[in-house]
């Protein structure tokens, strides 16, 4: 069984000549912006510590060839080469950021904590944070 798609089907009723053409060009400069990297909040984060763009820090130019020069190794790995494990995020945390362990555990226990919370906002019937019964079936 196909299904259709109400705007292809539309593009079909027009000749070639009728529709519009749209062309993409582009430059031979790319701008890259560079962010600050902090811990983030994303729930797919199963093992903690995830980490997300922060403001932004600077620009710079790069030639297009040299950033595909550049990038050529990283484009030959696969998905899931390209995750980060637990160990690899602490250690650009540290790195980067300039975090200390005691801030990285803080940080990471409050992740949980939050993690938790979001699990238990889910659960139907969940009791309050305040130790009472939850008044709706389902509380979000």
């Amino acid at each position: 069984r196909t299904r259709s798609f109400p705007e292809v089907e539309k593009l079909e009723q027009y000749p070639e000549r009728e529709r519009k053409h749209t062309t993409v060009s582009f430059g031979d400069c790319l701008e890259i912006f560079e962010h600050q990297l902090i811990v983030g909040d994303s729930p797919a984060c199963i093992d903690s510590l995830p980490v997300a763009l922060g403001q932004h820090t600077s620009t710079r130019k790069v030639d297009f060839e040299t950033f595909e020069t550049l990038r050529l190794p990283k484009r030959q790995q696969t998905h899931s080469d390209l995750r980060l494990t637990y160990c690899d995020r602490k250690q650009m945390l540290k790195e980067v950021s300039g975090l200390s362990e005691t801030q990285l555990v803080n940080a990471q226990r409050e992740y949980l904590r939050e993690k938790d919370q979001r699990k238990l906002s889910l659960t139907p019937n969940s009791n309050s944070a305040d130790g009472t019964e939850a008044e709706e079936e389902w509380s979000f």
